[in-house]
């Protein structure tokens, strides 16, 4: 049927050139966006987990730069404990020169000046170890979280005070109020040696030695090491007998007792600190090996903390790494234009469009057709 009123060929051929254009309109936002999803009508469901994807990359970049500041201060802090756990094993070795027979009271009183510039600089390193102007060993650090996860999980970091005067840096002593002399030794009715103590668990603790009758002040010294190690046995250079006990091994200090303790007059324990340390004379110096020996087991300890904490952290970042290498290519799958696909659609739009557009024309022209019947 040929109408003049209602052009039913240019109607047809009028929509579908609107949808070629459309296509091509959408085919090229996503091209030029990039992103498969410019608007929401385009996959509704897709957005929203593209958009949770997202934010999850987000987080995980900052749970990288979290880790990243949280390894550089525990690096920072255990460089500064090898160079307090390398001044400890120097006194370590000055207290054992010190308390040697072969020194005179000249030769220990340098050792004990190089023994006190020793002492002031690990205090100077617990005081300017600092990272972004924050202490780091001068005891307000205390425990810090870093959170190393994209959903806010945190991990603990506790910083402990490096002073010398600081209590694990030491812990408790006793001597003897009375001396011996070369010729003494135990007797069979006084050789019941007895330590109570309570350990860090607050369980409290006992150690009973029976000591060998006949032994002089020195193998009684030698002999309590041998049979536990948490008493640490000394003799002076005045045949004075001292016991020491680390901080960590008996927090409260300790009690003496027994027919040997009772010989000698042993009395009540007194706290000694590394900051207290003299090297000038035998006993002090004998006592202070003991000392040293606590403060490098407490240095050496919270190196191997920090280290640990070193080790979680660079795994979490190897993990955090491959998490947002992994989420990152998820979420391009799922919002990215496919470009191989999206460029065939604009192409076939395109044709499409140009092909309706040559149609409308000639659908126009059917209403000439009507006309010339007309005369």
């Amino acid at each position: 049927m040929v109408s003049l009123k209602t052009n039913m060929s240019a109607m047809i051929a009028q929509k579908y050139m609107g949808d070629a254009q459309a296509d091509v309109v959408d085919a090229q936002s996503k091209l030029s966006s990039g992103s498969r999803i410019v608007k929401a009508s385009d996959d509704a469901a897709g957005l929203q987990i593209a958009n949770r994807l997202y934010a999850q990359t987000r987080g995980i970049d900052t749970a990288q730069s979290n880790a990243n500041n949280a390894y550089s201060i525990a690096q920072t802090a255990e460089g500064a404990l090898h160079e307090s756990t390398n001044m400890l094993q120097k006194l370590r070795e000055l207290a054992l020169q010190s308390a040697n027979g072969a020194n005179t009271q000249n030769d220990r009183e340098s050792i004990h000046l190089e023994a006190e510039m020793l002492k002031d600089d690990l205090d100077r390193i617990a005081l300017t170890t600092t990272f972004a102007g924050e202490e780091l060993f001068d005891g307000y650090f205390g425990k810090k979280s870093f959170y190393l996860g994209p959903d806010a999980n945190g991990v603990s970091l506790n910083l402990k005070n490096m002073r010398t005067d600081h209590s694990e840096m030491g812990g408790n002593f006793v001597r003897a109020s009375d001396s011996t002399d070369e010729n003494w030794s135990v007797t069979e009715s006084g050789n019941e040696l007895r330590f109570d103590y309570n350990d860090r668990q607050g369980k409290s603790e006992q150690l009973d030695i029976r000591l060998k009758t006949g032994d002089d002040i020195h193998q009684v010294a030698s002999y309590i090491n041998g049979q536990q190690d948490v008493m640490k046995a000394s003799v002076t250079e005045d045949f004075e007998l001292q016991f020491f006990a680390s901080t960590k091994l008996a927090p409260e200090g300790f009690e003496v007792s027994g027919s040997f303790a009772n010989s000698l007059a042993i009395g009540d324990t007194e706290p000694i600190g590394l900051d207290d340390l003299d090297l000038s004379n035998v006993g002090d110096a004998q006592l202070g090996i003991a000392v040293v020996d606590a403060s490098l087991k407490y240095v050496d300890g919270h190196r191997s903390e920090i280290g640990g904490f070193q080790n979680g952290v660079s795994r979490t970042i190897d993990n955090l790494t491959s998490m947002d290498s992994n989420i990152s290519v998820a979420e391009g799958s799922i919002r990215d234009t496919d470009y191989a696909r999206a460029s065939t659609r604009l192409v076939k739009s395109q044709i499409l469009g140009q092909a309706t557009s040559a149609l409308y024309a000639q659908a126009n022209q059917n209403p000439a057709a009507a006309l010339s019947l007309l005369g």
